[in-house]
């Protein structure tokens, strides 16, 4: 083992027997190497760190996560041999880098300022700009900084790389460990960004003594406060919780609270309780926090607030349908698996709209959805059930104005031919309704003259011809009021409820298809696709991913929370806006087969003009 540096007075020399004793007692190694003493928590808690290959910290504030962190990374760096010629490497992520920057590095400075030992074996710190380049040359920060390293003298190094988590943490993909720690990895999941499961996950990935071994494997430490049941990172702690509760040893969940401090003497020569235990603080925060949040930030407990509607399972489902039908993505209509000019008019198109203005990094996107309909028997009745039912295309709009957005939906009208469609009038749903019943309409740059698009309310105010095909998702509208009955003189929380009791039941029923993932389509089948229809795919595997993140109100107790409409509230930390777009291209379905009562020879609409 590599561990004697001849530059490195004798003195101040890790020895052999040192790193031997170090290895089993990482609070040893701590205290010597580091000048760190640790309350009796904290010891624990590095011992757990140190022994188990895969760790989730959820704990609350003031309980040294982050220091744990830097010291479990720095030490395996410190003691650690080089494997095959290649030394320890360790990686730190933050969802800023301004973060690693403020909270991690700092650190460095604090020990070095306390311990002999440890300024005797740290080599040169660097920093790496993105053109590659580091601060000697002069050049690193001239880009904008990229990475920040600290080596040391048996040649590992800690990085603590700019992810760009906004980017899915693309440029890692290269990088790779034996060691990662991710911090605030719940506010990295919360952002949407996927760069976690894309890209770190499988970066630790270098030579080590011993994979199946606790100690000498590579390991991975995720730390965030806790959060609710509600949250994107949810999935994560559970998946941690089960290989707990199973017994796996190769997993560990802490959660330590702001209590956790003992009477031990520290070196301000008072008990660790009486330095570091802030009653007032956290007093101010129960004051100022919901009870759940309180528990989340205080107590380091994840809430159980709200229960999942539509599961994972239920997706799988759809896919696994879809691939039974066949079903592909269409960007109009001429892609239809129907060659067959007849059966083609059988099969009905609706589109959901969930607008949005998306003119800033965390707002939601403009989405639309489109749903395809197909008898499934011969003479097809009002039960969806009587109806092969399929998503076949999604489009996110950002930074578009009401013109734009009106382009859109009639340039998809023309490609499809909708028998319906519902806009979300919240959000920009009524900003862009004026835009539609225009006649003349700029798509991609051209005029075009087009049938005005309308609600069924607009048509004694519109003086040409036009399709009244659209309904607006609120309880008022004419068509939604005459689906589920008197619907206009109750509240938006109850077409809320009603709507996701519908489509729940959809989904739960396998009533719903979907196409196969995007990345799990061979390169040979889609390289051809033209962007729209590779994004359409993409998008739709996204409403996948957003439905499952909505979530039902509960009481404390655990039953369902109903507001004073008599409704439940639904709520989601990630965005929503596929999901939703979804949602309401269902429930415009449901509008248009209200009007099949008396069979699908009779279309009410067509009769009443306002189809």
């Amino acid at each position: 083992m590599q561990v004697l540096i001849s530059s490195t007075p004798k003195h101040l020399k890790i020895t052999k027997t040192m790193v031997e004793d170090f290895v089993i007692n990482p609070t040893l190694a701590a205290k010597v190497l580091m000048g760190a003493t640790l309350d009796a928590f904290q010891s624990v808690r590095l011992k757990i760190s140190w022994w188990t290959p895969r760790v989730l910290d959820s704990s609350g504030l003031s309980c040294g996560k982050t220091y744990n962190l830097f010291l479990v990374s720095n030490l395996r760096c410190l003691l650690f041999p080089e494997v095959s010629g290649q030394p320890h490497v360790a990686g730190c992520y933050y969802p800023q880098f301004d973060s690693a920057m403020r909270v991690y590095w700092p650190y460095y400075h604090r020990v070095a300022a306390r311990s002999k030992l440890f300024r005797a074996q740290c080599g040169k710190s660097k920093i790496i700009g993105i053109d590659g380049k580091t601060d000697e040359d002069g050049k690193a920060t001239a880009k904008g900084m990229s990475c920040w390293v600290f080596n040391y003298k048996n040649g590992s190094t800690v990085m603590l790389p700019a992810a760009n988590f906004i980017q899915n943490a693309r440029g890692q993909a290269g990088k790779r460990f034996n060691f990662l720690g991710i911090d605030e990895y719940a506010k990295i999941m919360q952002s949407g960004s996927t760069g976690i499961e894309d890209q770190l996950i499988g970066r630790t990935t270098l030579a080590c003594w011993n994979q199946n071994h606790p100690l000498w494997g590579n390991h991975q430490i995720y730390l965030s406060t806790a959060e609710d049941s509600m949250h994107p990172a949810y999935d994560k702690y559970r998946a941690f919780m089960n290989e707990v509760e199973a017994g796996n040893p190769e997993f560990a969940a802490l959660s330590y609270c702001f209590k956790d401090h003992s009477n031990l003497i520290c070196e301000t020569g008072k008990t660790y309780t009486e330095s570091y235990r802030d009653d007032r603080v956290m007093k101010d925060i129960k004051m100022a926090q919901p009870p759940a949040g309180y528990r989340e930030e205080a107590l380091g407990l994840w809430s159980k607030t709200g229960k999942s509607l539509y599961t994972k399972d239920m997706m799988e489902s759809a896919y696994e349908l879809g691939k039974e039908r066949n079903v592909q993505v269409m960007i109009s209509q001429q892609e239809d698996r129907h060659t067959d000019p007849e059966k083609k008019k059988e099969v009905h198109y609706f589109l959901g709209a969930d607008p949005a203005k998306a003119d800033t990094a965390k707002a939601d996107d403009g989405a639309l959805v489109v749903l395809r309909a197909e008898p499934r028997v011969e003479i097809p009745q009002n039960n969806p059930r009587d109806w092969i039912l399929d998503f076949v295309w999604a489009y996110k709009v950002r930074k578009a104005d009401a013109t734009q957005w009106s382009a859109i939906i009639h340039r998809k009208e023309m490609h499809f031919g909708f028998d319906g469609i519902m806009m979300d009038p919240g959000g920009g749903g009524n900003w862009i309704r004026p835009e539609l019943v225009k006649v003349k309409q700029i798509i991609r740059d051209v005029e075009v003259k087009c049938i005005p698009i309308a609600c069924a309310e607009d048509e004694a105010e519109t003086m040409v011809a036009g399709k009244f095909i659209l309904c607006m998702f609120k309880a008022t509208d004419l068509k939604v009021d005459a689906l589920w009955g008197h619907m206009g003189a109750r509240h938006s929380d109850n077409l809320n409820d009603q709507a996701h009791t519908e489509f729940q039941e959809a989904w739960s029923n396998n009533l719903l298809g979907m196409p196969k993932r995007f990345k799990d389509m061979p390169g040979s089948e889609t390289d051809m696709w033209p962007d729209e229809k590779k994004w359409a795919n993409r998008l739709l595997d996204l409403m996948a991913i957003q439905l499952p993140a909505i979530t039902v109100r509960l009481e404390p107790d655990g039953k369902t929370y109903f507001n004073g409409h008599r409704a439940r509230e639904f709520s989601s930390k990630g965005r929503k806006d596929f999901a939703y777009a979804g949602l309401m291209a269902y429930t415009r379905f449901l509008c248009w087969l209200k009007t099949h009562e008396d069979g699908f020879g009779t279309n009410k609409e067509d009769e009443d003009g306002i189809c």
